[in-house]
């Protein structure tokens, strides 16, 4: 099976499917704090991927 190109885009589809998780998951039994905490270190993950994902682009320049 060949290899796909890597999705650029990815990072942003990433972080609209935390905003879409957030919204759905407003339900009182749900731990908002650890919730809060669960999606800052998704985020904070995606951001990492985006900047090593910067860095593959400029290195090939």
């Amino acid at each position: 099976m060949p290899m796909s190109k890597p999705n650029q885009d990815l990072h942003l589809t990433a972080r609209g499917y935390l905003i879409d998780f957030l919204v759905t998951n407003t339900d009182p039994t749900t731990d908002q704090n650890e919730l809060h905490e669960i999606l800052l270190f998704l985020n904070n993950l995606i951001t990492f991927d985006e900047i090593n994902l910067r860095k593959e682009e400029v290195e090939e320049m």
